[in-house]
């Protein structure tokens, strides 16, 4: 019916790489290009623009009373990552619309593999808001296990699993 999102870089428009989220009368829109947040009225009509200055990988999760909520990862330094595996820190943190404060929800880690030029998650990393808004559901683990936390208090509230048998892979010559 109608596209409420300008390509640009000015006030309100978007360069590439885009998410967004609803909350009550506002659109909420993530740009990962232009590092900012733009929020607009159901029209369409841009109310503010949050520019993200903070350092590392910005991931957006969603938003929930007042707040988008991100995951956020730095890569390590060179020499302290190549040809090893690590515990990769992703802090979880709420960009308050009203202040433009920021707040540390948690952090999670997942397990990475890092060469000179590259990197490969071993782990996954998959973080999702609840219908709610209260909780995040977090796969961090090749375990069958979800972690449900609580988004004001920033703690594992349960954790969600089931045995299963493992398979080993079969290697083929």
């Amino acid at each position: 019916l109608n596209n409420m999102f300008r390509k640009g870089q000015g006030p309100g428009e978007i360069q590439r790489f885009f998410s967004f989220g609803l909350e009550n009368d506002k659109i909420c829109v993530h740009d990962s290009m232009s590092r900012k947040i733009i929020v607009m009225d159901e029209a369409g009509e841009l109310l503010e623009e949050i520019q993200l200055r903070e350092k590392g990988t910005l991931r957006f999760i969603g938003v929930t009373d007042g707040k988008v909520i991100f995951s956020r990862f730095s890569l390590p330094e060179l020499e302290d990552m190549t040809g090893k595996i690590v515990d990769e820190k992703n802090q979880l943190i709420a960009i308050h619309l009203d202040d433009k404060t920021e707040s540390e929800i948690g952090i999670i880690t997942n397990k990475w593999w890092f060469t000179q030029r590259s990197g490969v998650a071993i782990d996954p990393l998959t973080v999702v808001l609840s219908n709610d808004g209260q909780s995040l559901y977090i796969n961090n683990t090749q375990e069958y296990l979800i972690n449900v936390m609580d988004v004001e208090a920033g703690k594992i509230e349960r954790i969600i699993t089931r045995d299963y048998r493992r398979v080993k892979a079969q290697r083929r010559y």
